[in-house]
């Protein structure tokens, strides 16, 4: 390789460094020296070379109570534009906008979508353009857009395998219809991966100590995700951690732990009861809803109901400890809507796990549904960074020959 083009990466390589560092923490140039044991001059080069490009700027409200000369604080520029999210994850979609350095600034739910159509997608594109119009966001433009998929997504073509909750046309192509749309960085993510980069950045992963951990999300359906060598790990497609997938016996029979676990699992078994005569729906309802399901299990009025919970975490736990013998892997964080469920849930899931591997914690995650928010920022922000950098305009060349700006 030639001598410039080392020296092209290795320079975009402690950019991305840098801008990493900001994401967490605001820096002064002493500090980026500092930190990454690099000259004062070249601190001060990778700090004038970010703010160009407006990925960072002067903290404003920085004050300190030295004698002498107050180095300037910089954090990552919170005004350069708007980090979109819609969140397929769950029935209650939803749809927010967030500064650039992740701090959300509105959000719209759309309550029962169990089923996501092409007229879903159009309407949950305009609340997304109604938010942006609105004064909060102070006409910043779309940046980067991260679509939470309750499927599979292939991270080689970024295409999603769609489940059952979809009524799409096979061959439609989302990030090609919302990037025509919005001229944004798109990305398309599988909901539970997003919850586990939520999970390193600002949840139970946070800390150094963690280096494997299973992250189960138990809602509609069960999936997974696995956090190896401290970093989340996808495989070979993107497709790692789909756990609905497991096998588990019951009567006899091996199922989809998706199909014996999940609420919608609940589900089925109490109408099976109520089908049997030893439970009726709730008053003017046609079927279970989850809260009327929470409702009863924590006040436990309905002993059906409390029944079919615990024997859906008795099922889940049996499947934890197996995977955790099988990845040597003794932290589980659950998430989802199950985690409603509280103590007594995760008590049965817990003792369970225990008895098996008595070094293995399960623990609820203390984001919830706010990690898909967290997760889809670092997403857009990542992207952004990226473009910004490898698209930087390289001033040794003519203005016909530079690259495009972001």
């Amino acid at each position: 390789m030639q001598k410039g083009k080392n020296q092209t990466i290795a320079r975009e390589l402690n950019l991305s460094l840098v801008m990493g560092a900001f994401k967490r923490r605001s820096m002064s140039r002493a500090d980026i020296s500092r930190i990454f044991h690099l000259s004062k001059p070249v601190a001060s080069k990778i700090a004038a070379e970010l703010e160009e490009m407006r990925l960072i700027c002067p903290r404003k409200a920085f004050t300190r109570k030295l004698p002498g000369v107050v180095p300037r604080q910089y954090e990552i520029n919170a005004g350069l534009g708007l980090l979109a999210t819609i969140d397929l994850s769950s029935p209650e979609v939803r749809v927010g906008v967030s500064a650039f350095n992740g701090n959300p600034i509105l959000e719209r739910q759309i309550q029962g979508v169990e089923t996501v159509r092409m007229d879903g997608i159009s309407y949950f594109c305009d609340c997304l353009d109604d938010l942006a119009a609105a004064p909060e966001c102070a006409g910043q433009p779309i940046l980067s857009l991260c679509v939470a998929m309750p499927c599979r997504v292939d991270k080689n073509t970024g295409r999603p395998r769609w489940s059952e909750r979809f009524e799409i046309d096979p061959d439609f192509d989302l990030a090609a219809y919302l990037k025509a749309r919005y001229g944004a960085a798109v990305t398309l993510k599988n909901d539970v991966q997003l919850y586990m980069l939520a999970e390193k950045n600002q949840g139970g992963l946070i800390t150094e100590a963690v280096k494997y951990a299973l992250l189960v999300y138990v809602d509609a359906g069960i999936g997974g995700s696995f956090f190896i060598d401290g970093r989340p790990e996808d495989g070979f497609s993107g497709f790692a951690g789909e756990i609905g997938y497991f096998p588990v016996v019951l009567g006899g029979e091996a199922i989809p732990l998706d199909s014996a676990a999940s609420l919608n699992a609940i589900k089925k078994n109490l109408r099976l009861l109520v089908e049997r005569g030893d439970l009726q729906y709730p008053p003017g309802q046609e079927d279970f809803r989850f809260r009327d399901i929470k409702n009863a299990y924590l006040t436990g009025k309905e002993k059906q109901i409390t029944d079919a919970v615990n024997e859906s975490a008795a099922i889940l736990a049996e499947a934890i400890g197996t995977l955790v013998k099988i990845l040597n892997i003794y932290c589980v964080i659950l998430n989802g809507r199950a985690i409603q469920f509280g103590e007594k849930y995760l008590k049965i899931i817990n003792d369970a796990v225990r008895a098996q591997i008595p070094e293995a914690e399960v623990c609820f995650s203390a984001l919830g549904r706010d990690a898909v928010r967290e997760g889809s920022a670092l997403v857009g922000i990542d992207a952004i960074i990226d473009g910004k950098i490898m698209n930087r305009e390289n001033k040794s060349l003519p203005p016909s020959q530079r690259a495009a700006p972001l």
